[in-house]
């Protein structure tokens, strides 16, 4: 799957922009992003890209985030794939942890967790940062998959809105982009995203990083999140069979 230059544009310009300028690509980039040559972006490895929730209402899950976390990248350090991990934690601020990292670097993950809740603010400004990358480095990774886990609304976000995210979220879904959001409360018409999975409380952490595996799992195989990603967090149902008029 190949993009030519103009696709990209006539495909994103009118969906990221939104009413903030800035939403777009920065000048540097966005200068590259006008220029008309016939260059096809080539394909290239898998990403995946983690926005980690650690306000205060996520402490005592810290050493349960880093166990999980870290058994998962080592099962895909054995595949022979070049893999990218970049991985964000936010609270009033974001701290950028690994950024495009070969997934043989990711070995730990320092989570503490403490402050309110920046969702928009931290989203929106790092995957416009990855798609800068894209286009300096004339390299477009479809193959984007971004995992959103969170336990609450945004309360901290000061420039961007849920609407901006929507936005950046509907035009990078159109270049072959997938999102998968993991939350404890329903957000909003899902900030744009069709894969949700719902976590009653915080110790469902363990269900979430089973999801989390199967999309993962699912994308490295298919370049798609199967349907049934979520179902570890799904209510567990007494399935009754009937025998007469009785059911067992």
């Amino acid at each position: 799957m190949h993009f030519k230059l103009n696709d990209i544009k006539k495909v994103t310009l009118p969906a990221v922009q939104g009413e903030k300028n800035d939403i777009t690509l920065d000048g540097a980039s966005y200068e590259l992003f006008k220029k008309e040559y016939n260059s096809f972006f080539r394909e290239t490895h898998k990403e995946f890209v983690f926005f980690i929730d650690r306000s205060g209402s996520m402490s005592g899950t810290e050493g349960f985030m880093e166990k999980y976390f870290v058994n998962m990248m080592n099962k895909y350090k054995k595949l022979d794939e070049e893999i990218l991990i970049t991985v964000i934690l936010f609270d009033f601020n974001d701290s950028v942890l690994y950024y495009r990292r070969p997934i043989n670097e990711i070995n730990d993950l320092l989570y503490i967790a403490g402050g309110g809740t920046k969702l928009y603010d931290t989203i929106i400004p790092n995957i416009n940062k990855i798609l800068d990358d894209h286009f300096k480095d004339n390299v477009f990774s479809y193959k984007t998959l971004v995992t959103i886990l969170i336990d609450g609304e945004d309360t901290e976000s000061k420039e961007y809105t849920r609407n901006d995210l929507n936005n950046l979220i509907q035009s990078t879904k159109k270049l072959g982009w997938e999102y998968i959001l993991l939350s404890q409360c329903e957000l909003d018409n899902n900030i744009g995203i069709d894969k949700v999975g719902i976590f009653k409380d915080k110790n469902r952490l363990n269900d979430c990083f089973e999801s989390i595996d199967k999309a993962i799992d699912s994308f490295m195989k298919n370049d798609s999140v199967c349907d049934n990603w979520n179902e570890s967090l799904s209510e567990k149902r007494l399935l009754l069979t009937k025998k007469g008029d009785k059911y067992e």
